[in-house]
């Protein structure tokens, strides 16, 4: 069973930051699974795209963190699968999103960075 931790973030760069670091002490490297893909700066620079659509914006990201148990193996379809159902039912539609599994504990568990605001300058509530 999947168990995911919804927060707030503040700029989406940093946000882009973290989940995409390389960790030097773990083998495997973070792995983008679904959303936005391309170079760190690439990434950030689609995000920044929308950004623009409305700079009043202060938490322009929120971070979703979705964990599962540790005997629990879910193939990579599944986590993307369940990555896009919680971004509908969170209303997180037509904004950049970024699917990242890391590999750096002892249970599997990706990272959801969603921008807030949509190609049209709304926003998604907090």
């Amino acid at each position: 069973m999947a168990i995911a931790k919804v927060g707030g973030t503040g700029s989406s760069a940093g946000a882009i930051n973290y989940v995409l670091s390389e960790n030097k002490e773990e083998t495997k490297q973070p792995e983008i699974l679904a959303g936005s893909f391309g170079t760190m700066a690439e990434i950030k620079q689609e995000f920044e795209a929308y950004n623009k659509q409305n700079p009043r914006i202060k938490n322009q990201a929120t971070h979703i963190s979705v964990s599962f148990s540790q005997s629990e193996r879910v193939k990579t379809e599944k986590k993307i699968e369940l990555a896009e159902k919680l971004l509908e039912k969170l209303d997180f539609k037509n904004v950049p999103y970024l699917v990242v599994e890391h590999f750096d504990k002892d249970y599997e568990h990706f990272h959801i960075i969603a921008g807030r605001i949509r190609d049209n300058g709304t926003t998604v509530k907090e």
